[in-house]
């Protein structure tokens, strides 16, 4: 019999090019469960954020001014780090989708520049301007981000590997058990970085020693050289592979270290790779935000525009100033509080919680899809550098519900004994 006839439809497309599976991240992003744990991320970092700037001292504050590349940290009318910092971040993340779209992929101007400032060079400016508040602000973020990120990542790779879907609540329960991972795995890489600096101090003490001190100094060179070496590596590494780190923890159910040890491994053996993978993200993550963005915007011009369409005069003069019209290049808004009376001030402030919730919801689709796409672009770096298929992900079985009473219907029938009565005698 002859052979079936090869044709186009048998191929499978996915199989050939594996990152079209970074696609998948849209549709896993989206979903109700993911987009709720992470605009439960969003509120919990807005609300500490906001907590920081009404308790922290203001000369403290101020004394961060002029910390920042000799530049003012705090533009315009934010007086407050945090509000600052949102406002440079949200420019960074809508200067990045520009980018994607007049296809401008250098550095700086282009995507890798954006994206550079919003993840490495914005944070690390303000942490320069005011060590303390940042530290205690970004170590709140990195509870925050280990908990909910930690049940992202797990619903995706469950997702993805097995198409099974869980709760957000079992998510949680998982990324608690493992909260201590996720939360000392981006900071190891830090600590070992921090520790051989510390050595370097320590050899370049010897100079201090009298006449051959800056001799052996000279002569012990190469060690500093050769550790130095080694932590370039290890940044570079650890700044490349840390999207990796939490979809590790997720996808096998290790600790901290194998994390680590993995992100590194799969950037230095397949850096092209994981550079083309990162991009495509990027290029499609950009893409669909902008729908997600067109999204909201229609339907909060939808409600300010029938919500006053049968006002005129003062009422709508004060439907307007309560809440100005939405524009699709600035969601964000301030109401006109001076024009207001006491009613329209409640008023606003209450329509403000209700339309700022739905733009939070563009923030939760931005953290739904990095930490979705990542899991995904996690599971194809490991397939390619330890041949390892997508759908093998650790379990984590949750004990067995044992009835406490076996129902009537199974239980065994146990034989009685039938009463014996003594036979009459005649």
């Amino acid at each position: 019999m002859a052979d079936r006839p090869f044709t186009v439809q048998d191929i499978q497309w996915r199989e050939v090019f594996l990152f079209t599976q970074i696609f998948k991240a849209f549709r896993i992003a989206i979903r109700p469960s993911k987009m709720l744990l992470a605009l439960a991320a969003v509120l919990l970092m807005y609300g500490g954020g906001r907590f920081m700037d009404s308790v922290w001292p203001q000369r403290y504050m101020d004394a961060g001014y002029e910390a920042r590349m000799g530049m003012p940290p705090f533009p315009g009318s934010a007086v407050k780090p945090f509000a600052s910092l949102a406002s440079d971040q949200l420019q960074n993340f809508n200067a990045a989708s520009k980018c994607v779209l007049d296809v401008n992929w250098g550095f700086p101007s282009g995507v890798a520049g954006s994206v550079v400032r919003f993840g490495i060079i914005t944070p690390i400016e303000y942490w320069l301007a005011n060590k303390a508040y940042f530290t205690i602000l970004f170590s709140w973020y990195l509870v925050v981000w280990a908990l909910f990120g930690g049940a992202i990542c797990r619903i995706a790779a469950l997702h993805v590997a097995r198409d099974e879907v869980i709760s957000p609540m079992r998510a949680l329960r998982f990324s608690l058990k493992a909260l201590l991972s996720f939360v000392t795995a981006p900071l190891i890489p830090f600590l070992m970085v921090l520790f051989v600096g510390v050595l370097i101090s320590v050899l370049g003490l010897l100079i201090y020693i009298p006449f051959v001190g800056p001799i052996l100094s000279g002569l012990l060179l190469i060690v500093p050289m050769i550790l130095a070496l080694l932590m370039t590596f290890l940044v570079i590494g650890s700044i490349a592979g840390a999207g990796l780190m939490y979809p590790t923890i997720a996808v096998e159910g290790s600790d901290a270290f194998d994390a680590v040890s993995r992100a590194l491994s799969h950037v230095f053996a397949a850096p092209w790779r994981l550079l083309f993978y990162s991009g495509v993200a990027i290029a499609y993550g950009a893409l669909t935000y902008l729908f997600v963005r067109l999204f909201v915007f229609v339907t909060l011009a939808m409600v300010h525009f029938f919500t006053g369409w049968f006002l005129a005069g003062n009422a709508a003069q004060t439907w307007t100033m309560m809440w100005p019209k939405p524009r699709m290049d600035q969601l964000a808004y301030g109401p006109d509080w001076s024009g207001l009376t006491l009613g329209g001030q409640i008023g606003a402030g209450v329509t403000s919680v209700w339309v700022y919730l739905a733009i939070s919801l563009l923030a939760s689709y931005v953290i739904s899809f990095y930490f979705s796409a990542s899991t995904i672009i996690y599971l194809l770096m490991r397939r390619k550098v330890d041949a390892t298929e997508m759908d093998s992900v650790y379990m984590d079985q949750e004990p067995e519900q044992v009835p406490d009473v076996v129902p009537a219907a199974q239980a065994p029938a146990i034989a009685r004994p039938q009463d014996k009565t003594p036979e009459a005698t005649a």
